[in-house]
């Protein structure tokens, strides 16, 4: 799409013009949805692209063409280049053979393993690592042979137990070993989403994996009967001698990108771009790889200047990666042969994989799929959404770089990412109203403390879907507690924000507040509120005050075993208003029941709100709330 065609008046923007609102483009709503998520610090660098798949219009372009730190993004280009060169159906082969001459039961010779970078040795492709393990054992077995004379040999690259053995000598954390093509990084620990992982040079690794997974497998055939005399060694062959005698098969490709893909998983990545590179050009190489991933990304009409690639895994602080060439990826594979293997192999919003806990609740709930990227001082998201807006599908990539020594954290990184990526899937016709979204975004919001009620922001929590920095509303003796913002109209909107339920742990502890929640056309004493109560009776309710009077609108009741997200105490709630229609959501989920019509309330602002019973001066844990936003519903 075209800047002046952006720019085009829509009959909904044509109304809200009246109300003395204007559209804004998409670009200029990142831009402000950066400002405003507190991500728009001097050193930090923004590479942002968002096309529409179908037209090919270019919906935002921010620095796409910088190339910058990329994370765990990088896999995306391993995972593609495998999936469209090789397909989903391809299996990694792993091939034993004898070499000398058989006697009866006995091979009077060496026996030879050949791996080529097979992932699957391990827990997540089969009932467990030994199990896989053994699926070969006794394919050897099977071959006849009870004793072998001279030494097992393994070859190429065979990895058990993902690296199990090599770990113990090479060292590594909880990620274990991650290779890098780079000296410089060797001998280097680095952050991962679970952990840390040391960075080794391929050529240790391969012999400490080798030897490590010979020696497991010696085990397995001494437990099956089949004896080897000789020692366990190690070679790099990829053409190994002998008849090809025992073969066992990955489970197909796509099943293994989907493992690397959903959980990030780092090494299994790098072992992909070793297998790559073994496929295409012959050689079991972090260089082979890395030069057929180049080659393939070249095919999809993208420039790969700028493009530098070290490992497989994206945990390289020398890894580059453009906005442009992510999107590329995108593009490229939704025409591809393996178009569905690469969708369902991306984590979904709200519900699976890297992005199980991110943008839940939202309208990228269920309906943006991306890949991940966290290093210290680099974060990235790459992928599709929906438009919600007009129904368009637009391929995006949001990757952002600060440095190493002043990194912004990983919390508020991944809080102004979402952030984008909501922008992204509410479109360009979508008009925000002019009020603070979050809090703790400025000192100076325009927040209306009611009733002597104090509001405060900057108390660091990570909640769920959150920003990363609560508000928070204080006062001393009984009665309503509430803050509102934006406009004293009659429009249609929806507010929504995160509210902490729960008076049992270290961010509430006071059990005189039985009510949170929200309010909607709150003016003075005249106010909707929809509020949790999870102390007293497990119920969520939606009351209407009016002229000093109490009306129950709807009364919801959880089972007495109705879970706290991840023990957190952390809820959204949110209310769409439409008219005199009020339709309540908890945690994503539509609350059972008709929308409730109710003409008590007509006007008035948004905000949040607590019930205070009693308390004292020392208690200012009065409610905690996160991620407050208010939106135009048409």
């Amino acid at each position: 799409m075209t800047r002046p065609a952006r720019l085009a008046l829509s009959l909904v923007t044509l109304a809200l013009i009246c109300a003395g609102l204007a559209a804004q483009p998409l670009e200029d709503r990142i831009e402000q949805a950066i400002r405003s998520a507190g991500g728009s610090r001097t050193n930090a660098h923004w590479s942002i692209l968002a096309i529409a798949m179908d037209s090919g219009e270019t919906l935002a372009s921010m620095r796409a063409d910088e190339a910058l730190k990329p994370g765990s993004s990088l896999k995306c280009l391993v995972a593609a280049a495998a999936l469209d060169l090789l397909g989903p159906d391809h299996r990694i082969p792993t091939t034993v053979h004898a070499e000398g001459t058989r006697d009866g039961s006995t091979l009077r010779g060496n026996l030879w393993v050949l791996g080529l970078a097979d992932p699957t040795y391990n827990g997540r492709h089969s009932d467990s690592a030994s199990a896989a393990l053994r699926n070969l054992a006794d394919s050897i077995r099977s071959s006849g042979i009870r004793r072998v004379t001279g030494d097992l040999i393994i070859t190429g690259l065979f990895v058990y137990a993902d690296g199990r053995g090599a770990t113990d000598v090479l060292g590594g954390g909880a990620d274990v070993c991650v290779l890098s093509n780079y000296r410089g990084d060797r001998g280097r620990y680095t952050p991962t989403d679970v952990g840390t992982a040391r960075i080794v040079g391929q050529d240790d690794f391969f012999r400490e994996a080798n030897l490590a997974a010979g020696r497991s497998l010696r085990s397995q055939l001494r437990e099956i009967g089949v004896t080897i005399e000789g020692s366990v060694r190690q070679d790099s062959t990829l053409d190994p001698p002998g008849t090809v005698i025992a073969r066992r098969l990955s489970p197909p490709l796509d099943s293994i990108v989907r493992r690397v893909l959903h959980s990030s998983i780092n090494l299994h990545s790098d072992l992909l771009l070793l297998h790559l590179g073994a496929q295409m050009h012959g050689r079991l190489r972090l260089d082979a790889g890395i030069s057929a991933a180049r080659s393939w990304l070249a095919r999809t009409g993208v420039s790969t200047d700028g493009l530098t690639m070290v490992d497989g895994s994206g945990l390289s602080h020398h890894n580059r990666m453009t906005a442009r060439q992510l999107v590329a990826i995108q593009q490229w594979m939704d025409d591809s042969p393996a178009a569905d293997a690469w969708w369902s192999a991306l984590p979904t919003a709200g519900r699976s994989g890297t992005l199980a806990h991110r943008l839940g609740g939202t309208a990228a709930a269920d309906n943006l799929t991306a890949k991940t990227g966290t290093l210290t001082g680099a974060s990235s998201l790459s992928g599709v959404v929906r438009d919600v807006a007009n129904g368009q599908r637009v391929a995006f990539a949001i990757i952002e770089n600060t440095p190493y020594e002043s990194a912004m954290s990983t919390s508020r990184a991944r809080q102004v990412i979402d952030r984008v990526a909501l922008v992204i899937t509410e479109g360009v016709h979508v008009v925000d109203l002019p009020v603070t979204e979050r809090f703790g975004s400025a000192p100076d919001s325009d927040w209306t403390p009611q009733r002597g009620v104090r509001f405060t922001s900057g108390i660091e929590r990570n909640t769920p879907g959150g920003d990363g920095r609560a508000g928070r509303l204080t006062r001393t003796g009984p009665g309503q507690a509430m803050a509102v913002t934006g406009p004293e109209e009659t429009r249609s909107v929806a507010v929504e924000a995160m509210v902490h339920l729960s008076y049992n742990t270290s961010v509430n502890e006071s059990r005189s507040v039985p009510y949170q929640g929200i309010v909607v056309r709150a003016d003075g004493d005249n106010f909707i509120r929809f509020v949790g109560d999870f102390d007293r009776d497990r119920t969520l309710k939606i009351h209407a005050h009016v002229d000093g009077r109490w009306v129950r609108l709807r009364t919801w009741t959880f089972p007495d075993d109705f879970p706290d997200p991840g023990g957190s105490g952390w809820h959204r709630m949110r209310l769409e208003l439409r008219g005199d229609e009020i339709t309540a959501y908890f945690d994503g989920q539509r609350l059972p029941g008709d929308p409730i019509t109710t003409t008590l309330r007509r006007a008035g602002r948004c905000g949040i709100y607590a019930w205070h019973w009693g308390g004292s001066r020392s208690d200012t844990n009065l409610a905690h709330f996160d991620d407050f936003r208010i939106e135009e519903l048409n």
